[in-house]
């Protein structure tokens, strides 16, 4: 490793660490259901939105989700607003009791609903189907009588029996009745469906159970299904008790069960409320458009209308053809990123295209309101280089004038050779660079002339901010266990221990990228052991989230969709390349990944240049105006690095005390009885020398490529402390293109053997690390070899690549935090030259592994559905609350299970 030296005034970076830390935001796993049944799902499915549940109480909750007036943000002309909400409600009530033959009738106790005033729906004998009839007439009831002529009608519609049509797989459920934007005589399509409900005769703990899934898996269809939907409501009606659901980016909300049989006044409030709020308050977005079917007549296009403050004063439109990411993300909120191929056409319909044939990519995609999007900041990085490039080529400039006082400014920038010679010395001082070899400083100098660098970087051509979703409001209560784990193993009263809300929070990050799509059925590994921690011990802000959408002009293949291995290696050196551009002014990506590392073929010869993207996670690797997650993991877990999966630095690992004691890391095999010694030892500290603290408790660490006393350079001052949180770095970038290499030659060639080795290295669980963290932390030739392993057209290069890759990142990873070298860019420029060279060499050589065809074998976003049910146990979590526990989950007089009711899937 270098020998860099300490700046003077050298701040920001263990500043930036320790501050106190804001809600952590751990990660989640950002798995699709793909083409997996609706009804396979549903259980799963609460697992990954447990999570991002609230309670409410049902007259708040609609007056901050489905607010009167949309417009009115003030608080007292809010409560004005909802007084006139009310005086609607005593208008519709008094026009259903004028009918001749009244749904509504007086009695002593005050109103009740005419058809339910000898018995409620579970006296009914008979089916449910028919004890919910009544219902259905009282909601036409009250929507005839609607005080208010809304400009965008609603339709109501009972249908237990009628299957749903859906434009996506997976969609094998019923639903008992919803509202829908257009009169649906026969078949009822998902993206018509504007408001799900379901329906239970009985209110057993068991059926509260069923429904709750059902209205779950409902909306989690039709949100994945339609781009216009930004978030959806649902009602579910169990017996006597009504309840109304919130799902959306940012959070969902249900509201505590209330009865709508003795308080008919109720139900009018919620019926008038959504059909009087129109269809951007329901979550339907006016810039998306449907379409028209497409050219193969299989598939319902979508238009997106981009706004005329962005494309130049007029809205420009594009429909969407083949989508490239997925589309079913089994959790809700997140970022749920959308990518699809799009062609521009002259208007909202989608008939007309302006340049046939001619494809771009748009990219949907929810971010916190409020945050950097990735177009501003690879605007920024450009920006940055930009800056980078000027300032140093302006003190060439000056210092060529000095030696050639006769030469103009004018003739030196208009020579190319000139330009070419000064940015070479440009290059040649940057500390940063200095361990780069000659062909590694040629491609950076190439790529900074000129800003031939964005070439490796998708071209923007518009980009603009949508919808901002609701916030939380703030008297909710969190109910992470509010979707039970196994519904056909618990008793009613197992599953009631199950619901308590909390006033705790957590976190989700959700990152999409683009798929190689397919279930993989042999997937048997628990992947989900991580949600009961979340569950329990996370804490977040649920902030509200935005729509952020962008048009690129490139059509790229992941490297999920290239042919072979040396296509792969190929573009993983041009972006080494990238990540040279962003470790030159101070940038890191945070998630590189075998879906972001993009390609498009270009120039006469067909050759591919790299395209990297997603930046959503970009930043600068020291910031000190940035607030410290206490949990760094961002990206996919495939290809996470090991200090950002483990949530701690590396060299804490040799920590003899507290950590783990002597010979005993379960990472790190257990060093012979004399290497038992302490750095403190090994550096030849005193007890009385101020760096002896530092290093007293940590072991000797004989890898290390340092003298025998602790070098001049090191500042142990600037030793992470243990515990520290982990700071996405420049070589974290790197390890995950290792990590994406290690990927595709085990377990993308189509050989058993490499792939069952490699397995349990790539999980979709990020607590599952142990075994990712001994191979990092060992030598890949040790016990069993991976030499053994692969391929035999991979074996006499691959293993011995790796294997240097990995002992030098371990060794300098370890090296550079002992050293208090963490903050220093120039301590990052020999790792970084090393992969450019190594890449470069491996992409330079020939052989049979160059044609090994790509198969994708477990794929970084597809769920299993066949984990561990028992294991992924969300924990109950004390109540913090005025409610104690779950009102609506109090078990009334049970009157034994559902009766009538035909098996249906939804």
């Amino acid at each position: 490793m270098a020998e860099p030296v300490t700046p003077k005034n050298q701040t920001g970076f263990l500043d930036q660490q320790n501050r106190p830390k804001p809600q952590a935001t751990p990660f989640k796993g950002t798995t699709c259901a793909d083409d997996a049944k609706q009804t396979a799902i549903r259980k799963h499915l609460g697992l990954y939105n447990n999570n991002d549940m609230f309670l409410d109480e049902v007259e708040p909750f609609l007056a901050h989700y489905l607010p009167f007036d949309p417009t009115i943000k003030e608080a007292d002309k809010v409560l004005e607003a909802e007084k006139s909400r009310d005086a609607e409600v005593d208008e519709c009530i008094s026009r259903i009791l004028s009918d001749r033959k009244s749904l509504l009738t007086k009695t002593s106790n005050g109103l009740v609903w005419t058809d339910y005033d000898k018995c409620e729906p579970a006296e009914y004998d008979t089916t449910e189907n028919i004890a919910f009839q009544p219902l259905g007439k009282i909601i036409d009831k009250i929507m005839r009588h609607n005080p208010r002529k809304p400009k965008q009608k609603l339709h109501f519609r009972l249908c237990p029996d009628n299957w749903l049509t859906s434009d996506i797989d997976g969609g094998n459920f019923k639903i008992d009745a919803c509202f829908t934007e257009t009169h649906q005589p026969n078949a009822i399509s998902n993206r018509r469906i504007f408001l799900p409900i379901e329906l239970k005769q009985e209110r057993t703990a068991r059926l509260r159970m069923t429904v709750h899934q059902q209205i779950l898996g409902a909306c989690h269809h039709i949100l994945n299904e339609d781009p216009r939907r930004m978030w959806i409501f649902g009602l579910t009606f169990e017996n006597d008790v009504v309840s109304v659901w919130y799902f959306s980016r940012s959070h969902s909300v249900k509201t505590f069960a209330a009865d709508w049989l003795r308080n008919p006044r109720l139900l009018v409030k919620i019926i008038l409320s959504v059909v009087n709020a129109g269809h951007l308050a329901l979550g339907v977005d006016p810039m998306v458009h449907i379409g028209q079917v497409s050219d193969d007549g299989k598939t319902l296009t979508y238009v997106y209308e981009v706004p005329g403050e962005s494309a130049g004063g007029y809205p420009i439109f594009y429909k969407t053809g083949q989508i490239r990411s997925p589309v079913r993300p089994m959790c809700i909120a997140g970022r749920v990123t959308r990518v699809w191929e799009v062609v521009q056409v002259t208007s909202a319909d989608g008939k007309i295209e302006v340049n046939p044939g001619k494809k771009a990519i748009l990219k949907d995609v929810w971010l916190a309101a409020g945050a950097g999007t990735e177009t501003e900041n690879v605007d920024k990085i450009f920006e940055a280089v930009d800056t980078f490039v000027s300032k140093r080529l302006e003190v060439e400039i000056r210092d060529e004038l000095k030696k050639n006082p006769r030469t103009s400014r004018e003739a030196i920038t208009s020579n190319a050779q000139t330009m070419k010679r000064l940015m070479k010395q440009l290059v040649d001082k940057e500390k940063r660079f200095e361990h780069f070899d000659d062909a590694t400083k040629e491609r950076l100098q190439h790529h900074l002339m000129n800003k031939n660098y964005r070439t490796m970087f998708l071209t923007k051509l518009y980009d603009w901010k949508g919808q901002t979703s609701k916030s939380l409001r703030k008297p909710a209560q969190r109910c992470p266990n509010l979707f039970p784990t196994d519904p056909e193993a618990m008793t009613d009263d197992e599953y009631k221990r199950t619901i308590v809300p909390s006033v705790q929070s957590s976190t989700v990050r959700n990152h999409q990228g683009k798929i190689h799509s397919g279930l993989v059925g042999s997937m048997t590994q628990p992947q989900h052991t991580s949600l009961a921690k979340l569950n329990a011990h996370s804490t977040r802000g649920y902030v509200p989230k935005q729509q952020i959408r962008a048009v690129y002009k490139e059509v790229c293949d992941s490297l999920y969709e290239v042919d072979t291995l040396g296509d792969v290696v190929d573009i993983l050196c041009q972006a080494i390349d990238a990540s040279h551009i962003l470790y030159a002014v101070d940038w890191v990506h945070r998630d590189l990944s075998a879906g972001n590392v993009l390609a498009i073929k270009t120039g006469p010869n067909k050759t591919w240049s790299v395209k990297v993207a997603d930046f959503e996670f970009a930043r600068l690797m020291i910031d000190v105006g940035r607030e410290v997650r206490s949990d760094p993991r961002t990206g996919t877990a495939f290809f996470m690095p090991t200090e950002i999966l483990r949530r701690r630095y590396l060299y804490e690992q040799y920590f003899t005390k507290g950590v783990a004691a002597p010979n005993s890391n379960p990472f790190v095999k257990a060093p012979a009885a004399q290497d038992a010694k302490t750095l403190a030892k090994q550096f030849q500290l005193s007890s009385t020398d101020p760096a002896y603290s530092k290093f007293k408790d940590l072991r000797r660490i004989d890898y290390l490529d340092s003298p025998a006393t602790l070098p001049p350079y090191a500042d142990p001052s600037e030793i992470p402390p243990r515990g520290t949180v982990v700071n996405h770095n420049f070589q974290h970038d790197l390890e995950s293109i290792w990590w994406i290499l290690l990927w595709f030659v085990t377990m993308n060639v189509d050989y058993v053997q490499s792939f069952d080795w490699a397995y349990n290295l790539f999980s979709h669980d990020i607590e599952k690390f142990h075994s990712r963290a001994t191979l990092f932390n060992n030598s890949l030739d040790a016990d069993d070899s991976i030499s053994d392993r692969l391929r035999a057209e991979l074996v006499p290069t691959f293993p011995q690549l790796l294997e240097a890759l990995r002992s030098e990142m371990l060794t300098e990873y370890v090296q550079r935090e002992i050293f208090g070298q963490l903050a220093l860019p120039e301590s990052y420029s020999q790792i970084h030259g090393k992969f450019s060279e190594t890449f470069r060499t491996l992409a330079q050589m020939g052989g049979d592994w160059r044609d090994l065809k790509i198969k994708c074998g477990v794929n970084p976003r597809v769920m299993d559905l066949n984990f561990d049910m028992e294991k992924a146990q969300s924990k109950p979590i004390a109540a913090g609350s005025k409610h104690g526990r779950d009102e609506d989950d109090e078990q009334p007089n049970a009157r034994g299970t559902q009766r009538g009711k035909k098996q249906r899937g939804g």
